[in-house]
């Protein structure tokens, strides 16, 4: 026989409540309203010894009331039943997401955890017993705010750490926690960050995290900065502003790749390096980095494919994500000897030709599943280009799933398809302006297409849209589904999204035929977003999208990608 003793007790200590609270409501509908007012004195001493039995009276039952309210969300609110660890969770959740104001704007701060402690005793008691929700510390300099566009210029000198007070508030609820440390300076104020650095380092807690933005001549500072957090950080990100910007003349040696990779990384995973220079020749030898698993380097600077292998060299074994930039043209130079990155999945190259055609060759990379090259290309360096991408393929031996070719050719899809025909998901497109490029040239050359790439399920557009490119992408997706319907070994297109320009002009019948054609295409796919807008089918409404979900593989914008 089960035993429900603590249900009854509970039950009875409820009937219990109900009793006492039904005579507590009738004593208080017993008493009559009193017409004289608290600031009203009176020279009577025994009236005032009952005002003052009275005025005690009163607020003890606004305190009883208040103690009742508590108890009241604790017992019957669904939100204040969850224990103490889900609602951890969930506030950990809340951490490092950004809060979109509004629908068209890009303004999206990051959440604001000191809201938490708002909103109700218990909600501010479990917040501040989450260390690892207080642990993003931001240091930035008084002197900052006169870079800033309507910024005060009285407070242009200030020598001070901006929210100085609210960064020790946060270091002491983090405990011993490992922080996520972003040091944002002003030119004048690389020093005074990085002594506030030094004394955030000899805390028990360790700096995991740590962005860190330069100024030509602050590179003494950058250096000591990184010393500090070598041995504990796993997450590192430089950007190094060129020299020149904000009026500075000063010409110093820039941090460079001999600075950082020469060093002893033993935790480090993930490295972002803007505006620090590669040197072709090495001073000191690179020390491997064991567990880097992504690599994002921009704003280089002139350099070579021999610089670029120097770093691959040290993270070749580990290396899962590998995103470039470079701006620049690339001198012609002997091909080092090619590369293993074994566990490499995610390539973004934004280049040149000439940087694709030496550094592609040189890399075997047998994991590889995404390629997105963006480069501003022409119909003369079709075959080039494509003679570079099915050498790096077949020399590797991938299967590609996910491949982005922005700004390139429309002929070279054909003869992609040729090398990698099983691709699940291909963005395409320009991103310049000039109009789509779509590798659907219309509807009489669908067949052909679309049994090029038997496997494709999303399409991801660049570009400037027009009614035309919907209407082709709408016959594109419903021809494929016919075809799949008569036995054509063909998947459906499951996924589709636009990024660019929408036409924004017009009669407000081709704005309405816009609209209609997105709804068909929305209709005829599971997921339809464009920009940062996902139609959700069930609403019928737009609502913000950030990424997520089924999608194999969604940048936020053409030339932003998410690791």
């Amino acid at each position: 026989m089960r035993d429900y003793s603590d249900h009854l007790r509970h039950a009875a200590k409820l009937q219990e409540a109900v009793d006492a609270g039904r005579a507590f409501i009738d004593k208080l509908s017993a008493i009559p309203l009193r017409s004289s007012i608290r600031s009203v004195s009176t020279q009577d001493d025994q009236l005032n010894s009952i005002l003052q039995v009275i005025y005690y009276s009163e607020d003890s039952i606004e305190s009883i009331l208040r103690g009742v309210s508590e108890i009241r969300n604790r017992l019957l609110s669904p939100t204040m039943r969850l224990h103490d660890e889900l609602l951890q969770d969930i506030f950990l959740h809340c951490k490092g997401s950004l809060v979109q104001r509004r629908y068209d704007t890009y303004d999206r701060p990051v959440f604001d955890p000191m809201i938490l402690t708002h909103v109700s005793r218990r909600w501010r008691t479990v917040a501040l017993n989450t260390a690892s929700l207080w642990t993003h510390i931001t240091l930035e300099d008084g002197t900052r705010a006169r870079y800033r566009p309507k910024s005060n210029p009285w407070h242009a000198f200030t020598p001070h750490v901006v929210g100085e007070g609210r960064q020790r508030a946060f270091l002491d609820r983090s405990k011993e926690a490992p922080l996520s440390v972003d040091l944002l300076p002003s030119p004048d104020g690389q020093q005074l960050l990085t002594e506030e650095l030094v004394r955030i380092a000899t805390k028990p807690s360790r700096i995991e995290r740590l962005q860190l933005a330069l100024y030509p001549g602050s590179d003494e500072h950058a250096l000591q900065s990184l010393k500090m957090v070598q041995g504990t950080v796993k997450d590192l990100w430089v950007s190094r502003s060129p020299i020149g910007m904000l009026g500075t003349q000063q010409q110093t040696k820039p941090l460079n790749g001999n600075d950082v990779f020469s060093a002893h990384w033993p935790l480090l995973q993930d490295l972002k390096l803007g505006g620090v220079s590669l040197p072709s020749t090495l001073t000191t030898p690179y020390i491997r980095l064991p567990n880097i698993r992504r690599l994002r380097l921009w704003r280089l600077g002139p350099t070579t494919v021999v610089a670029f292998m120097n770093v691959l060299q040290a993270c070749s074994g580990s290396l899962e994500e590998l995103d470039i930039e470079y701006g620049y043209n690339m001198e012609t130079c002997p091909s080092p000897p090619a590369l293993s990155l074994p566990r490499l999945h995610h390539l973004a190259l934004n280049a040149g030709l000439p940087l694709m055609s030496q550094f592609l060759p040189t890399i075997r990379a047998p994991s590889l599943l995404s390629v997105n090259l963006i480069f501003s290309g022409h119909q003369t360096i079709t075959d080039q280009l494509s003679a570079v991408l099915s050498s790096f393929i077949r020399s590797s031996q991938i299967k590609l799933r996910i491949v982005s070719l922005v700004d390139a050719p429309r002929d070279i899809w054909k003869q992609i398809a040729e090398v990698v025909p099983n691709v699940c998901s291909i963005h395409y497109g320009r991103d310049d302006g000039r109009g789509p490029q779509n590798p659907i040239h219309d509807a009489h050359e669908l067949e052909n297409e679309v049994l090029q790439f038997a496997e494709l399920e999303e399409l991801v557009e660049h570009g400037h849209h027009t009614i035309s490119s919907h209407r082709n992408l709408l016959s594109f997706v419903r021809n494929r589904k016919s075809l799949r319907n008569t036995g054509v070994s063909v998947k459906t297109i499951r996924r589709m999204a636009m990024y660019g320009n929408m036409p924004s002009m017009g009669t407000v019948d081709e704005l309405k035929g816009l609209a209609e054609l997105q709804k068909e295409l929305a209709d005829e796919v599971d997921e339809f977003v464009i920009g940062n807008l996902k139609w959700h089918k069930t609403m019928k409404q737009w609502m913000p999208f950030e990424g997520g979900g089924d999608w194999l593989y969604m940048p936020r914008s053409p030339r932003r990608h998410v690791h």
